[in-house]
């Protein structure tokens, strides 16, 4: 998924799988209920299943 600068999806959540992201290039803010982590080129973030909810944002000014 190609994510434009300052730019993601709401809070969301899923209640049946898990939700998987492998940051090519930029950085990406990762918010959950757990907390907040910001994940740079390179990164792998998961989201497990069960219904956490949970959004992200492109903070770099290149798409990500």
């Amino acid at each position: 998924m190609l994510v434009p600068s300052q730019n993601g999806p709401g809070p969301h959540s899923h209640a049946n799988f898990y939700e998987f992201f492998y940051i090519v290039d930029g950085e990406v803010e990762v918010h959950s209920e757990a907390g907040a982590y910001t994940a740079k080129r390179g990164s792998f973030v998961v989201v497990p299943e069960g219904g956490i909810k949970h959004y992200f944002k492109n903070v770099g000014d290149q798409v990500a």
